[in-house]
């Protein structure tokens, strides 16, 4: 073996190693970040799923209830809205379809 293909094979090693070592370091920076901007972000990760829900159902639940609240309620109805009328609801989707064809014609 020549002196480059040392040169070359030591050369890739470094660099592996390199990449071994900055990579869970940039992602442990990015979650950081992402954390910083956003309190209620959850990395993903294992997660579990169904096992986290035979093996450790607490969890689960917890993860249940964060889940729930993460959804925001239904906006109230404002004060000059009129009263729902009880019956079936007929939703109007003309003024959409003129808007796309409009769109579309230029």
């Amino acid at each position: 073996m020549t002196w480059l293909g040392i040169a070359l094979g030591t050369l890739l090693v470094v660099a592996l190693v390199a990449a071994a070592v900055a990579a869970p370091i940039a992602v442990r920076r990015a979650l950081a970040r992402r954390r910083e901007s956003d309190p209620a972000y959850v990395p993903p990760g294992f997660g579990g799923g169904p096992f986290e829900e035979l093996y450790h159902p607490s969890a689960y639940e917890a993860k249940v209830v964060q889940d729930a609240a993460s959804v925001p309620p239904a906006p109230a109805p404002a004060p000059g809205d009129p009263p729902i009328e009880s019956g079936p609801i007929r939703i109007d989707l003309s003024y959409a379809d003129r808007r796309r064809d409009d769109h579309a014609n230029g």
